[in-house]
């Protein structure tokens, strides 16, 4: 049996996830880890545990299968930081993309004529997700760290560095990071400048179809895989999810709902967006993913459902509401917000709140609201790269058809569901598949992805969500000074 591993190591879990060269998904192991969170605001990771969890997946995947892969190929979650002291040994945690400690320094930045002309090279909007801005706080706040430190890295290249002895980035990570200049393709000396590091601090960066170094053969027998084992370096998880769901150009876009949520395209350039609302990240050197972020997915709605229900879904009970919650409105940003409003002191808001509402109306509500928010990201956008014809969703709501439907109808856009859950992994693999030969051209991709589902917006109620986002945009600008 021939296959090909796709490891995604995400946010909360890493996924090893097998697929043979036609595309179907043979296996799948989970590996879940905890966020830290030592102040309100701060969020982080142990690395060792991170590691432990991705070799250990990787390697379960093998004994599973009986045989070796062909290849393996990485997705990573965007944003991520830690400092790597002078043995190679972390002397931070993981300090992860939903981390807001640096939010003073960003703004700051944010507010200069440096921010901007880092945007502009970069694409990587200025906020505390973004690693610059990590630096920027450290820096002031922990200048002992920042002395002590080697190298700067987020949690693939310190997996790299221990399987092969390289520190090794990929392209497209590093067009997430705020430090990269994705036109010229190499480090950018203001960026760095301005963060107070140097570019023997940074790991190498390569093409997202590098093959690595030969693995460390110690490694190899712990992973339960041959030495030679091609391990492609692969890209960041978003950049991956479009191609595992067959996103290859502008004329379709990408939705993914989990805990957080992103609307993402695949254009052939670098676009320049004068607002500075979107992101653009590379994919390869002729693909690039252009999209925004939102911290208030699924997470939103599974604390409605803890705090306020059972803790379970509860279709019936959105179902029993009419679209639009009989004019209760939601602002969903109990996370802060990244796209398109970018203000991480931005709060969670009820408005319009009568007797007549039932706590199904407010249920009804977070998830309209949620929906309502990915469509702000859609629009923004779309302004900058044009209107799509449908919409590939993927997310842990896409289990409910009702779900999708209504997202349909918020978007006012056909919305398909594509066979794969695991899209990221799935990018991972395909890419792998071009980096080894199996596949010649990416957007022969497209083949390999299936669709299940279509569902089509119902006009009178697309109707009524395209008066609630007009509406809800106006709540946030009259309630924005508030929040800060």
């Amino acid at each position: 049996m021939q296959y090909l591993v796709g490891l995604d190591i995400g946010t909360t879990s890493t996924k090893a996830v097998a697929f043979g060269v036609d595309g179907r998904q043979l296996k799948v192991v989970n590996n879940n880890y905890p966020l830290i969170s030592p102040q309100e605001g701060w969020f982080e990771q142990d690395p060792g545990q991170i590691v432990n969890a991705s070799e250990a997946a990787l390697k379960t995947l093998v004994e599973q299968l009986g045989e070796k892969p062909m290849a393996v190929s990485i997705s990573s979650a965007m944003h991520g930081l830690m400092l790597i002291g002078k043995i190679g040994e972390p002397i931070t945690n993981l300090i992860i993309w939903a981390d807001n400690r640096s939010d003073k320094e960003a703004r700051q930045l944010k507010a200069s004529e440096e921010g901007a002309a880092i945007y502009f090279a970069s694409g990587t909007p200025i906020h505390p997700m973004s690693p610059l801005c990590k630096l920027l706080w450290l820096q002031k706040n922990r200048p002992d760290l920042m002395q002590r430190a080697e190298k700067f890295v987020s949690i693939k290249e310190y997996i790299i560095h221990r399987w092969t002895g390289e520190y090794l980035l990929d392209q497209s990570l590093a067009s997430a990071t705020g430090l990269y200049n994705n036109e010229q393709t190499k480090w950018n000396d203001l960026a760095l400048q301005v963060a107070g590091i140097k570019e023997a601090q940074l790991p190498v960066v390569v093409p997202t179809t590098t093959i690595l170094p030969k693995l460390k053969a110690g490694i190899a027998q712990q992973l339960g895989v041959e030495v030679d084992t091609p391990v492609i370096i692969g890209a960041s998880d978003g950049c991956l999810a479009n191609l595992g769901s067959g996103v290859l150009d502008a004329t379709t876009a990408s939705l993914t709902i989990g805990t957080s949520s992103a609307y993402r395209k695949t254009i052939d350039k670098f676009v320049r967006d004068e607002k500075q609302s979107v992101f653009n990240y590379i994919l390869t050197s002729d693909l690039y993913v252009v999209g925004g972020p939102s911290n208030n997915g699924g997470v939103v709605a599974q604390w409605f459902e803890k705090e306020f229900g059972d803790g379970e879904f509860d279709e019936q009970a959105l179902r029993s509401v009419r679209p639009g919650s009989d004019g209760l409105i939601f602002l969903p940003y109990l996370l802060g917000e990244r796209a398109p409003i970018w203000d991480p002191e931005s709060k969670g808001v009820f408005f319009g709140v009568q007797m007549n509402h039932t706590k199904n109306h407010f249920y009804k509500a977070v998830w309209e609201g949620v929906f309502q928010a990915a469509h702000h990201i859609a629009e923004t956008v779309d302004q900058v790269t044009g209107e799509v014809e449908k919409v590939v969703v993927s997310g842990g709501f896409a289990k409910s058809d009702y779900l999708i439907q209504t997202l349909s109808n918020v978007l006012q856009k056909p919305c398909w569901l594509c066979n794969s859950a695991e899209s990221s992994a799935f990018g991972a693999a395909i890419l792998g598949m071009h980096s080894i030969g199996e596949l010649k051209d990416l957007k022969d991709a497209s083949r390999l992805v299936h669709f299940e589902k279509e569902f089509l917006p119902d006009p009178a109620e697309a109707e009524v969500y395209r008066n609630g986002l007009e509406k809800s945009k106006r709540i946030y600008s009259s309630l924005k000074d508030e929040f800060n």
